[in-house]
C-alpha cells in the first residue's frame, strides 16, 4: 500500500445514493448532478485541468437551475444540494460566478425560512475562496462567524501577469495586504504549495529548521504559499511564522495568477532557477525528500 505523503484538498461530503443522507433527500436528478460534480475531485489531473471540468459540468447541468423562478419547484433538499454542488464548484474552480450562485440557492432558502447556520457558513466559504471578502462579512454573523476575520484585501487590483500574495496580518486600517511575487529573475526560488493545517507541511519544515543547510537555504530562497480555501486561517498561518521564521508562509490570492502551480496538494515543492521550473516535488517523505531538494536546489 502507497504511504501517503500529501494532504489533498478534496472537500469531504457525503454522496446521495438515492436515499436520505443526514437530514436530506434530494430528487434523483439533483443528487446525481450533486455525485457527478462531487466525483471530479478525485480524478487523475492537475488541479487546474480538475477545476475546469467541473466548471464545465456544473454549466451544463445545473444551468437550468440558476434563475431564481427555477428553483420555487424544487423541494428544499434539492435547493440545499445545489448550494452544496455550487460550493464544491467553486473551490476547485475558484470561479466567482458559482459564489453568486451560492447565494441565489441560499436565498430561496431564506424564503422558504429554511436557511440554517450551515448554509450561511457554505455561503462564507465560497466568497473566502474567491477573495470577495465583502460578501463573507456580510453572512458571517449569521454563520456564526467573526466578521473580524474576514478583513479586506489590499489593493483589490494588481498589474496583469503578476501572482500575488497575502501576508496574514492586518494593517493599520484593519486590511490584509496582498503584493506581487515572482518567480522571475536570477537565482533559486523555491515556492512551497503549503497549510498551516497539514502535518506533512508541518513535519518538512520541523525537519528543516534542524538542517542547516535546508533552514539557510529556505530562508533565503523559499515562499511557502497557502492555496486559497474557505478560510483564511489567519492566527494559525501568523503561529506558523512565529514557530517557523525560516519557511515563511503567506496565502496565495488566486491560483489563475500561478501559471506554473498545478496542485493543492500539500506540500509541493517548486524549485526554480533564473524563472524557469526545474523541478517538481510532491508530498513529504522524510529523508527521500530532503535528499531530492537538496540536489535540485544546487542545480
Amino acid at each position: 500500500m502507497m504511504r501517503r505523503v500529501i494532504c489533498a484538498t478534496w472537500i469531504i461530503l457525503m454522496g446521495f445514493a438515492g436515499s436520505a443522507i443526514g437530514q436530506e433527500a434530494p430528487s434523483p436528478a439533483i443528487g446525481h448532478i450533486f455525485n457527478d460534480i462531487r466525483a471530479m475531485q478525485r480524478r487523475p489531473l492537475s488541479d487546474r485541468d480538475k477545476g475546469e471540468d467541473m466548471r464545465q459540468a456544473y454549466l451544463a447541468k445545473v444551468g437550468p437551475y440558476r434563475r431564481a423562478a427555477a428553483l420555487q419547484s424544487l423541494s428544499t433538499d434539492d435547493v440545499r444540494v445545489l448550494l452544496r454542488t455550487a460550493f464544491t464548484t467553486v473551490f476547485f474552480s475558484f470561479d466567482r460566478q458559482f459564489a453568486d450562485d451560492e447565494r441565489l440557492f441560499l436565498a430561496e432558502l431564506e424564503r422558504r425560512r429554511a436557511a440554517t447556520r450551515e448554509d450561511y457558513e457554505t455561503v462564507v466559504k465560497g466568497y473566502t475562496t474567491v477573495r470577495d471578502m465583502a460578501n463573507a462579512r456580510q453572512y458571517a454573523p449569521k454563520a456564526g462567524l467573526n466578521v473580524a476575520d474576514y478583513p479586506d484585501i489590499k489593493p483589490t487590483t494588481i498589474p496583469k501577469g503578476g501572482s500575488t500574495v497575502i501576508e496574514p496580518a492586518v494593517d493599520d486600517q484593519g486590511n490584509l495586504t496582498r503584493t506581487l511575487f515572482t518567480v522571475a529573475g536570477p537565482g533559486l526560488k523555491v515556492v512551497v504549495v503549503s497549510d498551516s493545517m497539514c502535518h506533512f507541511s508541518s513535519a518538512a519544515a520541523t525537519a528543516f529548521d534542524q538542517l542547516p543547510l535546508l533552514k539557510s537555504e529556505m530562508a533565503e530562497h523559499s515562499l511557502w504559499v497557502v492555496p486559497p480555501q474557505g478560510r483564511l486561517e489567519l492566527s494559525e498561518t501568523h503561529k506558523w511564522n512565529a514557530d517557523h521564521p525560516s519557511e515563511h508562509m503567506v496565502m496565495m490570492y488566486a491560483l489563475s495568477e500561478w501559471a506554473a502551480i498545478d496542485t493543492t496538494e500539500t506540500p509541493t515543492f517548486y524549485i526554480f532557477r533564473n524563472g524557469v521550473l526545474q523541478k517538481k516535488i510532491v508530498g513529504w517523505r522524510g529523508q527521500e525528500t530532503e535528499d531530492a531538494l537538496i540536489a535540485a536546489m544546487k542545480g
